[in-house]
């Protein structure tokens, strides 16, 4: 054993199976509320706020950090925008059925560097 670690032996040997796990979850615990976390940004309500009103009801158990990370993340690719664009594609597709898709168009050939010594006195002008 080093010099100065038996209290953190100790320590370490009397914790309780949920105190192992307490880290554990609040990922979890975040996507079960993000909806309301959401809704309360969008009414206005400070983040702090927030996270102090969840903690208290008992809803999330993640540090404020770890909250702001999380809403960082998720505002970015928001998580409710997937089940509210999926019926909007299947109403669309209806309609996209009496387009007719045109052939191929053969692209032009490419232009091509030619060097010329002598330039055209039009072409500089």
């Amino acid at each position: 054993m080093v010099k100065g670690t038996s209290g953190i032996d100790q320590w370490f040997a009397k914790r309780t199976e949920k105190d192992k796990n307490r880290r554990k979850g609040g990922w979890v615990l975040f996507l079960a509320v993000s909806d309301e976390v959401f809704a309360a940004l969008d009414a206005g309500y400070n983040l702090k706020v927030i996270h102090e009103y969840l903690t208290d009801q008992g809803k999330l158990k993640c540090s404020y950090d770890t909250l702001r990370g999380y809403v960082k993340k998720y505002q970015q690719k928001p998580i409710r925008t997937v089940a509210a664009s999926a019926p909007a594609a299947k109403e669309q597709a209806p309609a996209l059925k009496g387009i007719k898709v045109p052939k191929k168009i053969q692209a032009e050939k490419p232009k091509q560097f030619e060097f010329n010594p002598e330039p055209k006195k039009s072409d500089l002008i």
